[in-house]
């Protein structure tokens, strides 16, 4: 009895070992953006690319594209991973306004291990921008430091407004507490 047991639970955890062994981490993606990725026309808004697995990273040049009619570059920063590294922003060789690209580069060797921001892109929402979603891609454009396109998306959201039965019903209902109290009142001096 006690060896079918054993038996059975060791093909069972073999089997366990394996799918562990046979499949990637479940919700591990080695990229990702995140950072203030929602507001309203005239705001600003914060992307950052983090690699939740640093391997080696020396050197890197990583295209940024956005939509410039809805979002306008005001400046790149260096992530948490990148601190102190080197950072140059210039536009691709064809001078597209959608494109920015960006070099990084470690003065004091590899980094490796570790999880975290590579860079920030800081971008404010164009006043004329229409609602709704905008992408923005981050991506290699050497083969220094492989990164895969990652996509960021920006949500544009109108001022928070009041709902348009809102304002009337308040009106109403401060008439009628005004209409309360002015009834208390001269129920109260006839009774005087």
């Amino acid at each position: 009895m006690i060896s079918c047991r054993l038996l059975r639970w060791g093909w069972l955890g073999g089997f366990i070992a394996l799918l562990v062994s046979v499949s990637p981490g479940v919700g591990a993606v080695p990229f990702q953006v995140d950072g203030v990725l929602a507001g309203s026309p005239g705001d600003a808004v914060i992307l950052a690319l983090v690699d939740q697995g640093v391997v080696d990273l020396e050197a890197a040049t990583v295209r940024i594209s956005f939509d410039p009619l809805i979002l306008s570059l005001t400046g790149v920063t260096n992530g948490d991973v990148t601190s102190g590294f080197s950072l140059t922003v210039g536009l691709p060789s064809g001078g597209s306004p959608n494109e920015v690209l960006v070099s990084l580069s470690s003065l004091l060797g590899p980094v490796t291990g570790i999880s975290g921001s590579l860079l920030v892109a800081h971008f404010d929402i164009r006043a004329s921008a229409p609602l709704g979603q905008t992408s923005v891609l981050f991506q290699s454009a050497d083969t220094d430091y492989d990164i895969p396109a990652t996509f960021g998306t920006v949500t544009v959201a109108g001022a928070a407004a009041p709902e348009a039965g809102s304002a009337p019903l308040l009106a109403l209902g401060l008439t009628c507490l005004i209409a309360a109290s002015g009834r208390r009142r001269a129920a109260t001096g006839r009774a005087s």
